[in-house]
This record gives structure tokens, sequence and C-alpha cells, in this order.
């Protein structure tokens, strides 16, 4: 089950970085896009707080917290530069 999770958890992260990096069209207040060091710490953090909504022991693990900030930070970074978001 946990391994499903992940794997749900992973494919919508994947799916959520060109999304949140396409351009509004309109004003972009409350819009943080992934080109700035903001939005990969935002999109970071927000990855890290649902998997520790998800799986209880890394709630209490404040090791496997940075494990997985530092490991999300990276496939973020990097798919940002794969899809074109950063220059």
């Amino acid at each position: 089950m946990k391994k499903i999770l992940f794997f749900v958890i992973a494919l919508l992260a994947l799916v959520s970085v060109p999304v949140m990096a396409q351009d509004s069209g309109g004003s972009d207040a409350g819009v943080v896009g992934l080109t700035t060091f903001t939005g990969i710490i935002s999109l970071v953090s927000l990855m890290v707080t649902q998997i520790s909504k998800l799986v209880p022991a890394i709630a209490a693990s404040t090791l496997l917290k940075i494990g997985i900030s530092v490991v999300a930070g990276v496939a973020a970074s990097f798919l940002a530069q794969l899809f074109g978001c950063v220059g």
C-alpha cells in the first residue's frame, strides 16, 4: 500500500511541475513560478507535507523529513530544468 501511495505522489509531482510552471496569462498575484528559489522551496515544502501526512513514520522522524526534502528538491530542480522552466 505504501508503495502505491508513493507512486501516486511521484506521479502527481511529475505532473504538477509543468502545470505549476505554466504562464497564467493574467496577473501573477499568488502564482509562484519554478524559476525562483521561492517557487522550488514551496514545491518541496508541499511535497514533504503531503508525504508526511500519508506516512506517519515520516511525520515522527526529522531525519527522514530532511532526506525527503533533499530528494524532492533535487527532483524538482531536475524536472524544472528538463521541462525548460528554468532558464
